[in-house]
């Protein structure tokens, strides 16, 4: 059973419900850890963003007890004093998308659009290759800002297209249909992919096929 609760709510007091489940699994960071240690219930979170944030080791150093589980390697390393249990990569299915042998007309960036997922980076890569660019993004409410800034004046619906949200049936034309799908960000998560893929150096974890896989310095 799965129970969504506000992350503001969990800070303030446990539910009273805790104690009718075996275990605790938190997804929203560190803001549960105070109330769940007060619990008797076995908890752990898994800890889905980047670990490199000012401040942070020293709130996670607060509760030394506290397991957790990593997306990624490379994103343990990040925090290497932290009690990891495990790491659980963001893997999809092998046949949930189909591989296709055409030549893409476009290169393509999938994401949220933040400042480090590297849109940014997509249009400068996009330009200086010479190809047109489609952002398959949501715009976060609280990056509206952000890209109204940086990347609207840019966004002309033709060289640089936002084709919004797209869901699984979606991805799949979306990206066989591209020439490659650049993924240029600031730290390295653990996505799985079997298009070619423009990356980073140093994102270790990204699963690639063996001659589809490039990054740039």
């Amino acid at each position: 059973m799965r129970i969504r609760t506000p992350p503001a709510r969990c800070r303030s007091r446990p539910s009273p419900r805790a104690v009718d489940f075996d275990v605790i699994h938190s997804h929203v960071d560190w803001l549960p850890l105070p109330v769940l240690r007060r619990t008797e219930v076995p908890f752990l979170t898994t800890m889905h963003g980047r670990l490199d944030l000012p401040g942070l080791s020293d709130v996670m150093g607060a509760f030394p007890n506290a397991p957790f589980v990593a997306i990624s390697d490379n994103q343990r390393r990040q925090l290497p004093d932290a009690s990891w249990i495990a790491t659980i990569r963001h893997e999809l299915p092998n046949d949930l998308f189909r591989p296709s042998y055409e030549r893409g007309s476009y290169v393509a960036f999938l994401g949220r659009l933040t400042a480090d997922k590297g849109p940014e980076a997509a249009i400068r890569i996009a330009r200086a290759a010479r190809l047109p660019l489609r952002i398959a993004a949501k715009i976060p409410r609280a990056e509206t800002s952000y890209f109204k800034k940086n990347l609207e004046p840019h966004i002309d619906g033709q060289k640089i297209q936002l084709v919004g949200e797209v869901d699984d049936a979606k991805k799949q034309p979306f990206l066989a249909n591209a020439a490659a799908l650049l993924f240029p960000i600031d730290w390295s998560p653990a996505p799985c992919c079997r298009w070619p893929c423009r990356c980073r150096p140093g994102q270790r974890d990204i699963s690639c096929s063996s001659r589809a896989c490039f990054c740039r310095a």
